[in-house]
């Protein structure tokens, strides 16, 4: 007979940013994950917060009924063990933390390193989504699929017929953003497909065939860029990918251009603070202007309202279910000294 001899409490709190809809686990999902924790010996009891998915049409009694608690939020952040989220903690939600949790969540390392010292201060484990590469791709293909309704939210139906360049093209998101916008009729001779790469490149994800050029080649990537007036960046794969566009760079770009950024979360692509504010799907762009040239800018990952959140949470609970136990089951013994920063 299989011995239980530990009880895990974890907790799911509403989300505050506005807008996000999204939750890490559905209701009917619990006892499953309940069953796969039991086989390590583990005793799974899950809270949430009442009103939790409220935006997915979910109830308290649809918790209830999976096999959840469900509290206000002070109390489940009390008696958890594991607080399970989908954005980053923000900074007025670090005092509910307490030590010895582990906070599993899109962390965004880099842009929230502030929030993450603070928790970390507290002796609060971190595990950031964002390195565990199913759930970081289910989240980067739905980004990508989502441009063409950022794009129409921004331009409207104008943006079709002019030339677009996509910084990150060989990632998860430009190749998703790449065959989103060509499926709504961008030719792919309006395409400019920039990365660290070089060559003709096939899409093994959306089997699109497309040019590719390297950003170190600079007086390629300074053509192009004066033949587009949309930028879609989403080169966060690698360090040399990161803010690749210069202050130099900028400088040709179209007066009008509109820039959307995906990648804004590891930091951005464009090395100039104007270009770093936070948006929302409410108000999903500003203007920057810059030598006397006006552009629009949208920073996508903070503006979860774009995302179908139903959609969004089914995929990447099925990415990320066995992580969900993995962290579960290793709890308290998770080394955290690998969890804090890459």
């Amino acid at each position: 007979m299989l011995k239980l001899n530990r009880a895990i409490t974890i907790g799911i709190p509403c989300e505050i940013m506005p807008h996000e809809g999204r939750v890490p686990i559905l209701p009917s999902s619990i006892h499953q994950l309940q069953l796969n924790v039991r086989s390590s010996g583990c005793v799974l009891n899950v809270v949430v917060q009442k009103g939790l998915g409220s935006s997915l049409g979910m109830t308290d009694e649809d918790w209830v009924r999976g096999g959840a608690r469900v509290e206000e939020k002070e109390s489940v952040y009390a008696m958890s063990d594991v607080i399970l989220k989908i954005k980053q903690p923000f900074s007025e939600e670090v005092p509910f933390y307490h030590e010895g949790q582990v906070s599993a969540c899109f962390h965004h390392m880099a842009a929230n390193r502030d929030v993450v010292t603070a928790l970390i201060k507290k002796q609060v484990r971190i595990v950031p989504f964002e390195y565990h590469r199913p759930g970081l791709h289910v989240m980067s293909a739905e980004a990508g699929k989502c441009i063409p309704v950022i794009l129409y939210r921004i331009c409207g139906n104008k943006w079709i017929k002019e030339h677009i360049f996509f910084g990150g093209a060989r990632g998860t998101v430009g190749q998703y953003a790449i065959s989103a916008c060509y499926g709504r009729g961008v030719p792919l001779s309006h395409i400019h497909a920039c990365d660290i790469a070089t060559g003709a490149f096939l899409s093994p994800k959306t089997r699109m065939s497309y040019d590719t050029f390297s950003s170190k080649n600079g007086r390629k990537l300074y053509a192009e860029l004066r033949k587009c007036r949309i930028f879609i960046l989403a080169a966060a794969s690698s360090s040399d990918a990161v803010r690749f566009l210069k202050p130099r760079h900028l400088d040709n770009f179209a007066d009008g251009a509109v820039i959307v950024q995906i990648s804004i979360d590891e930091g951005g692509n464009i090395d100039e603070q104007a270009f770093q504010r936070v948006t929302y799907w409410s108000d999903p762009s500003y203007e920057v202007i810059r030598k006397d040239k006006k552009f629009t800018v949208c920073n996508v990952p903070n503006i979860p309202g774009c995302l179908a959140p139903y959609n969004a949470s089914l995929a990447l609970e099925k990415a990320n279910f066995l992580y969900y136990a993995n962290i579960i089951v290793s709890f308290p013994d998770i080394d955290s000294e690998l969890l804090y920063w890459p």
